[in-house]
């Protein structure tokens, strides 16, 4: 099963904040400021007055309460939209590429904590949606292919966590392996080829060897072959059973 949620997605829609007083005015009509929360920095940029409300818009920065770099890049409207960056509060990066009102959306990158790639391709609604990549955190290539709201949805490759080798390679309904495919063994031989439903091994297709002798082509269930009766009764009169 293959899924990549938005365990490490948050939202970056940030309220209206009490101007500071030293706001400068600059020829088009925007304000370059700084906002405080509780005596801490907030905000660092542009925006514009509506109303008595302060709209971050343009380039800026957010901060943690703790004065560290959460974010930073475009906002439109007082949403983060455009392109940025956000950050862990351990001081790495979470996320670069394209935002849509707060979320993660267009093509971008997700890290893990420690900097290593975790996600890499297209969002939307801060879900991995359309062509991605998934790395582990040892960041050996897990999955490639086509996502559909953080779930595998088309042509989906998925390699092994250990060797790195191609592991399957078919076609995915919901996160489940669904039509055909191809199961490679560890070697990196093909193992099995054929239809695939509900991620089992079931109905028509052809087994392999480790040396790649074909050892059984047609029906299976649940990754077992099922034999004709002519194969039975053969395996009956050599002595095979």
């Amino acid at each position: 099963m293959l899924s990549y949620g938005t365990k490490y997605v948050k939202q970056i829609i940030p309220p209206a904040i009490q101007l500071e007083k030293e706001d400068q005015e600059k020829e088009d009509m925007t304000l370059y400021t700084r906002e405080y929360e509780e005596d801490k920095i907030r905000y660092v940029g542009t925006g514009y007055n509506l109303n008595g409300r302060f709209f971050r818009h343009g380039k800026g920065r957010l901060y943690f309460e703790d004065g560290s770099l959460e974010y930073e890049g475009d906002f439109f409207h007082d949403a983060v939209s455009g392109r940025g960056t956000c950050y862990w509060e351990s001081g790495s990066v979470m996320y670069e590429g394209e935002w849509k009102d707060g979320q993660w959306f267009g093509q971008g990158r997700n890290y893990w904590e420690d900097g290593t790639l975790r996600i890499e391709g297209s969002f939307a609604a801060g879900l991995l949606h359309g062509r991605g990549r998934f790395y582990k955190q040892s960041g050996k290539l897990y999955a490639e292919g086509t996502f559909k709201n953080a779930k595998a949805n088309g042509e989906v490759r998925q390699y092994d966590e250990e060797s790195g080798l191609l592991y399957y390679e078919g076609n995915y309904v919901d996160d489940c392996a669904h039509g055909h495919g191809r199961l490679y063994q560890a070697n990196g031989k093909l193992e099995y080829e054929g239809e695939v439903k509900y991620s089992e091994l079931t109905g028509y297709g052809r087994s392999y060897s480790e040396d790649g002798e074909l050892l059984h082509e047609g029906r299976f269930l649940k990754g077992n072959p099922i034999k004709t009766p002519t194969e039975k009764n053969d395996e009956k009169v050599f002595g095979l059973q």
